[in-house]
């Protein structure tokens, strides 16, 4: 499986060994528990310290995908064979969402064909990315319920 984002801003471009200036970016990483693939209309809804934010994604992906500029989705994508029974499989996904900056509070509300798949509000736990001078990261997991 290869994870891409749609925003290449969230990757610590440059990280490692030799970096200690090399550039690097505070971010929150919602992943959600399951993979989202079912074909349709995704809304992201984030709330970052009362900052409103939305990403609004299909599957398959369109030309009028978008999201705020603060947002960053991690797709999914897997082809070829040997899927669940042998079965072929062409599938893309999106595995999570990235939202740039440091926050206290974060608020997240996903959506697919007007359905509630998750919703939460957390307090990020910031750890710091050693290889790239110590910028703060957190990770949360968001509970999605699939039809």
């Amino acid at each position: 499986m290869k994870a891409v984002f749609a925003l290449g801003a969230l990757l610590l471009i440059g990280c490692g060994k030799d970096c200690p200036d090399a550039p690097c970016m505070s971010y929150v990483q919602i992943n959600f528990s399951s993979i989202l693939t079912e074909p349709g209309s995704y809304q992201f809804d984030v709330v970052a310290d009362s900052e409103p934010m939305k990403c609004v994604l299909h599957i398959p992906a369109h030309t009028d995908d978008e999201c705020d500029e603060a947002l960053g989705l991690v797709r999914a994508e897997e082809k070829g064979a040997g899927g669940a029974g042998g079965a072929s499989m062409d599938q893309d996904g999106i595995l999570g969402i990235g939202v740039i900056g440091v926050y206290e509070q974060v608020s997240i509300t996903v959506i697919h064909a007007e359905d509630e798949l998750g919703s939460d509000s957390f307090e990020p736990e910031y750890q710091e990315e050693d290889s790239c001078g110590g910028c703060p990261f957190a990770e949360h997991e968001l509970q999605v319920v699939l039809d």
